[in-house]
C-alpha cells in the first residue's frame, strides 16, 4: 500500500490538490482581487467591467470589475474543504454501516438491502435539491455555518444509501473467501474477522471509493450551482440593474450559479469555475488511477 502512495500519478494528483489549496489561503494575503469598474488603457480607450482576460490577465474579472483568478482561487478552500470533509463522512459512514449490516444483520439484511438499492435509481441531485431550497429563502449577510452543515449532512445522506452498498458487497465477497471460512470454524468472532481478515484487505478498495465519492462530489456541487443553490448561504445584494443573490464564499458552484448567465456575454465568468472542477476532477482522477496499478 506505501508503494502506492509513492506512485507518480498518485503523487502527482495529491501535489495538485495542495497546491490549490496552499494558493487559496495565501492569497487574500497577498490581493483583494478588486479592481475599478472603468477604467482607461495606456492608448487612451476606456473599458469597462467584465475585462476580457486579455486585457486582465489571466482569466479577466466578473462585472463588477472583481479579478476571475482572485475569486476561483479564493473559494478553492473552501470547495475543496467541503468534497474532502462531505467524502471522508460518506466512505466512513458508509464503512461502518456496511460492516454492521454484513456482519450483524442477520434475517434484517435483505430487507436492508432492498431499501438502500431502491435509493440508486433516485437521482441525488433531486434529493439535495428538495431538502437544500428551503434554505436558499434565508437572506444571510455572513457564511451562516449552521446553514452549511446542515448542507453538507444532506449531501453525505443522499449518498449514503449508494456508498454503503457498494462496501457492503465488497464485504460480501471477501467473507466468501476460504480463510474466512476457516477462521470461523476455528471459532473466530466477528470483531476479529473485521480486525484481522476483512479490514486488511478493504483499505485499498475504500480509500480508492473515498477518491470515486471526492468526483461524485464535485459533480454534485457543479449541479447545485446550476440549479442556484449557494453553499453557506446567499446574500441580497443592489446589483447594476435589479437585486442579485451573490455567494458569500466564493466556492465554485456559488460562482457558476450567481452569474450562470452571462456566459452569453463573458463566458469565461461562467467556464473558469467549472475548468476549476474539471481540474480537481482530473487530479482525483490521476491519484486513483496511481493507486489502482498499484
Amino acid at each position: 500500500m506505501n508503494k502506492a502512495f509513492q506512485s507518480k500519478g498518485f503523487l502527482v494528483g495529491f501535489i495538485g490538490i495542495i497546491l490549490l489549496l496552499a494558493v487559496s489561503i495565501a492569497i487574500p494575503f497577498v490581493e483583494d482581487g478588486t479592481n475599478p469598474s472603468v477604467q482607461q488603457k495606456e492608448d487612451g480607450t476606456w473599458l469597462s467591467a467584465p475585462y476580457h482576460p486579455k486585457d486582465l490577465p489571466p482569466f479577466g474579472s466578473d462585472k463588477y470589475g472583481n479579478s476571475m483568478f482572485y475569486k476561483v482561487m479564493d473559494g478553492a478552500k473552501y470547495t475543496l474543504s467541503l468534497m474532502l470533509v462531505v467524502s471522508f463522512l460518506q466512505v466512513m459512514l458508509g464503512l461502518i454501516l456496511a460492516g454492521i449490516l454484513v456482519l450483524w444483520g442477520g434475517r434484517l439484511k435483505k430487507h436492508i438491502y432492498t431499501i438502500l438499492e431502491s435509493f440508486q435509481y433516485i437521482p441525488t441531485i433531486f434529493l439535495a435539491i428538495i431538502f437544500m431550497m428551503p434554505m436558499m429563502m434565508i437572506e444571510l449577510e455572513d457564511v451562516s455555518f449552521p446553514i452549511l452543515l446542515l448542507q453538507c449532512m444532506i449531501i453525505v445522506l443522499v449518498m449514503l444509501p449508494s456508498v454503503t452498498v457498494l462496501i457492503a458487497h465488497k464485504i460480501e465477497l471477501i467473507m466468501k473467501e476460504l480463510y474466512i471460512t476457516a477462521s470461523l470454524l476455528l471459532g473466530a468472532g466477528k470483531y476479529h474477522l473485521w480486525r484481522v481478515h476483512i479490514w486488511p484487505f478493504l483499505k485499498g478498495p475504500v480509500i480508492i471509493l473515498f477518491l470515486q465519492q471526492c468526483v461524485q462530489v464535485c459533480l454534485l456541487f457543479i449541479y447545485l450551482g446550476f440549479f442556484n443553490i449557494y453553499l453557506g448561504g446567499q446574500v441580497e445584494r443592489s446589483g447594476i440593474e435589479k437585486v442579485e443573490h451573490r455567494s458569500l464564499s466564493n466556492e465554485w458552484s456559488g460562482l457558476i450559479s450567481m452569474d450562470r448567465l452571462e456566459v452569453f456575454v463573458a463566458p469565461w465568468i461562467v467556464l473558469l469555475p467549472v475548468a476549476m472542477f474539471s481540474l480537481t476532477i482530473f487530479l482525483l482522477n490521476v491519484m486513483k488511477e496511481g493507486l489502482t496499478k498499484n
